[in-house]
C-alpha cells in the first residue's frame, strides 16, 4: 500500500528524500537509521523505487515516523487509506483465510532478514510470535483460523 500512499499523495522524489533526511536527523541514536546512508537517500533523485529499498533498512518504528510524515504531508487518515483499499480489513482478512489463504508471520518490522544479524533475527521473529499469541484469542473470536 505504500507505492499507493505516495501516488495519492503525487510526492515526488525530492520530497520523499526531504522525509528521509527529517527522520535521519531526528533519529540519530537509531542504529538502523545510521544504516541508512547519504548516497542511500540521494539515489532516489533518479529511481523513486530506491525509497522503498531505503525503508527496508529502518526498523518498524522509524518507519510509521515515515509514514506519518508522509499522511501528514498529503493530509491522508487512515481512515482513508482503509477507504481506499491500501490495506486490508479484517473482514477482507477473514474472507480470504475462509478461502483457504494463510497469513504468516515474517518479523514484527518487516525488515529484510538477511539483513539482520542473528540477534537481531531472534528478537523479530519472537516478538512477532509474541503479537501473534496477544492477539490469538481475538483471532479466534473473528473465525480466523491460525496454526503456529
Amino acid at each position: 500500500y505504500k507505492r499507493q500512499l505516495l501516488a495519492e499523495c503525487k510526492m515526488n522524489p525530492q520530497k520523499m528524500i526531504d522525509i528521509l533526511k527529517i527522520v535521519k536527523s531526528e533519529n540519530e541514536n537509531s542504529p538502523s537509521v545510521n544504516d541508512l546512508s547519504d548516497y542511500d537517500i540521494e539515489a532516489i533523485k533518479g529511481d523513486s523505487d530506491r525509497f522503498f529499498e531505503a525503508l527496508k533498512k529502518l526498523d518498524y518504528d522509524i518507519i510509521q515516523k515515515v509514514i506519518a510524515l508522509i499522511s501528514k504531508e498529503c493530509d491522508l487518515s487512515l481512515d482513508k487509506i482503509i477507504q481506499n483499499k491500501w490495506i486490508l480489513s479484517w473482514d477482507e482478512v477473514l474472507e480470504m483465510s475462509n478461502d483457504n489463504i494463510e497469513f504468516g508471520s515474517h518479523g514484527q518490522s518487516h525488515r529484510i532478514l538477511t539483513k539482520l544479524s542473528s540477534s537481531e533475527i531472534q528478537k523479530e521473529l519472537i516478538h512477532s510470535k509474541e503479537l501473534y499469541l496477544d492477539y490469538q484469542h481475538s483471532f479466534h473470536r473473528m473465525g480466523l483460523k491460525l496454526s503456529q
